[in-house]
């Protein structure tokens, strides 16, 4: 029975130095949640289609510089790119993708009203890449100028979100 104990102490001790030599077991970072607040700067356009006299449905694609108050992940300024069906009496569906200056990106939906100036988005953040991976949380905030140009079925669009809030959660993370 001894020369059993001997055995497994050798392999406990064999393995222990193997765990230290390969870096010994990957670490976890915590948990990380915390707040959204700041503006976005938008431009981008809209394909139209009439949909009676007082109706239009529009493909939107919009990008700008979103500048956050707080960091999200050690990033406070990301390019946000968002593609789009809006309706100009039940708003909008919109898919958005913020790139960070080092490359991580946040994944989020969007809600919104009729696409007019002093209306409220809503939405969800739904993903990440990177350092963002497995990140959820909310979002909201208004337009507080929008500028349209429009020449045959095509809008130019130009904003401004204001009154920018919400909340993330991000899971631990092994590195």
């Amino acid at each position: 029975m001894g020369d059993m104990r001997r055995i497994a102490v050798v392999v406990l001790l064999v393995g222990l130095h193997m765990a230290v030599l390969c870096g010994g077991p990957s670490q976890v970072h915590g948990e990380e949640s915390g707040i959204i607040t700041g503006t976005w700067v938008a431009n981008g356009r809209a394909t139209n289609m009439v949909l009676g006299e007082e109706r239009t449905a529009s493909l939107v694609q919009l990008a700008g510089h979103v500048n956050l108050k707080e960091p999200v992940i050690g990033s406070t300024d990301f390019w946000g790119k968002c593609i789009g069906l809006a309706d100009s009496e039940t708003g909008g569906d919109v898919r958005c993708v913020w790139r960070s200056l080092d490359g991580f990106e946040i994944y989020l939906l969007l809600d919104t009203e009729p696409l007019e100036e002093g209306n409220r988005v809503t939405g969800e953040i739904i993903g990440g890449s990177g350092k963002a991976k497995g990140i959820s949380g909310t979002i909201e905030f208004v337009w507080s100028s929008l500028i349209f140009q429009s020449m045959d079925n095509i809008t130019t669009i130009g904003g401004y979100a204001r009154e920018m809030s919400g909340s993330y959660v991000l899971p631990a993370q092994e590195q």
